[in-house]
């Protein structure tokens, strides 16, 4: 049998070591990883996990199934050809003077011989706008370019997971004549979006060398909610999280989004000659110019934005740590319950679980698992050192 006195080190050691984790593990961030991989919580049919900050481990789980309307109003132009750069010049001072302040421009804004001066003039028109989205095409080539410097700012740095998977580039179809403003891409020549009767697949990220670039779609969010493109963060396989706008975008492995596609183009848009009529040009702060020529998906730029633009998270739990006071007994019942071996130490596993279930506190979880990891070794540590006890031998009588 255990002496009484390795008996009480079974208790005590295991004990002391679940106290001091619990007292010191947000000061280990291996750990602190590692507890939320192992949290548990009810999760809802789309949900959005917000851990801020990590080491205090509190978290928010989010619902963002998108909203019946969207955000903001938009007007939408359409170009019937494409216009030089005057008359965009007009076309923009005219719609900022009245109202506009955001300003998304889907067609390529690239001519062969301009002047140099009209185009000076036309990037400070659009940089007057508080954000402005533009759009450029990217394809991979047989023989790569030099990445282009005007698009560093847009780069995403806070992207995690396996890069690979990220659709490949490395040149610019055309080089756009205008670079102020937040670029995407509007066209990958290598990773077309797929169309489906109801839904479209686009993809979302390009990678050139180490860079990875925001498409056209997600450049326009971006610019809206006045997000810089270092604020994005990406998980790959999982989400995009747009700064601090509350805007989730759920994205594959590679980066791609599946968005609805109806038959019908939902809102009417007007011909960019509307500005010439006096009466006809009031607009709302966002304004969106698509042109007739551009590609299937393009065309659909209005809803998909839409659509994206209303997948806001709303808070739907909120978790915090116990405080040490209420977890400090519980650790020291759980040890007294594994001390007097009783099968009711088993009752004892789902109760984190359910604590946290219906009182919404984080219930940490490596602390009572060292206990019980230490206990159970130290166990069987004792059993092998204890002498076991010999047979008593009986003598028969003759």
């Amino acid at each position: 049998m255990i002496s009484s006195r390795p008996s009480r080190l079974l208790c005590i050691i295991p004990l002391l070591l679940g106290i001091t984790l619990s007292l010191t593990i947000q000061h280990v961030p291996p750990l602190v990883k590692l507890e939320h991989r192992l949290f548990w919580f009810p999760k809802p049919q789309e949900s959005f996990v917000k851990r801020k900050p990590l080491t205090d481990f509190q978290l928010q789980v989010s619902d963002i199934s998108p909203l019946d309307q969207p955000l903001v109003e938009t007007r939408i132009l359409e170009t019937e050809k494409p216009l030089a750069v005057t008359d965009w010049l007009f076309a923009l001072n005219a719609v900022r003077t009245n109202g506009a302040t955001h300003v998304t421009i889907s067609p390529l804004l690239s001519w062969p011989d301009p002047v140099e001066l009209e185009l000076r003039a036309l990037e400070h028109e659009i940089t007057n706008f508080d954000s402005a989205a533009l759009g450029y095409d990217l394809r991979r080539a047989s023989a790569p370019t030099p990445f282009p410097n005007y698009l560093t700012p847009s780069i995403l740095t806070k992207v995690e997971g396996d890069l690979s998977t990220i659709p490949k580039v490395n040149t610019i179809t055309i080089p756009p004549s205008i670079t102020t403003g937040t670029q995407g891409f509007r066209i990958l020549e290598n990773a077309q979006p797929k169309i489906e009767s109801n839904s479209m697949t686009i993809p979302l990220l390009a990678q050139w060398d180490e860079n990875i670039l925001p498409s056209f779609e997600l450049a326009s969010l971006i610019a809206r909610t006045d997000t810089k493109p270092d604020e994005v963060k990406v998980t790959l396989g999982k989400h995009i999280q747009i700064g601090d706008s509350g805007i989730i975008l759920p994205i594959d492995s590679s980066g791609h989004i599946i968005v609805p596609s109806d038959s019908e183009r939902p809102g009417a848009a007007e011909n960019l000659t509307v500005l010439t009529d006096p009466e006809k040009q009031e607009s709302p702060p966002h304004l969106l110019i698509l042109s007739k020529a551009s590609p299937p998906h393009l065309r659909k730029f209005s809803q998909t934005i839409s659509h994206l633009s209303s997948r806001i998270s709303r808070d739907h739990q909120s978790y915090r740590r116990l405080p040490f006071w209420a977890e400090i007994p519980f650790l020291i019942f759980f040890t007294l319950v594994l001390q007097a071996r009783k099968p009711l130490a088993l009752l004892l596993i789902p109760a984190p679980f359910l604590f946290t279930l219906f009182t919404q506190q984080w219930f940490l979880l490596l602390p009572p698992l060292l206990i019980f990891t230490s206990f159970m070794g130290i166990k069987k540590a004792l059993k092998k050192k204890s002498p076991k006890e010999r047979p008593r031998k009986t003598h028969k009588k003759r």
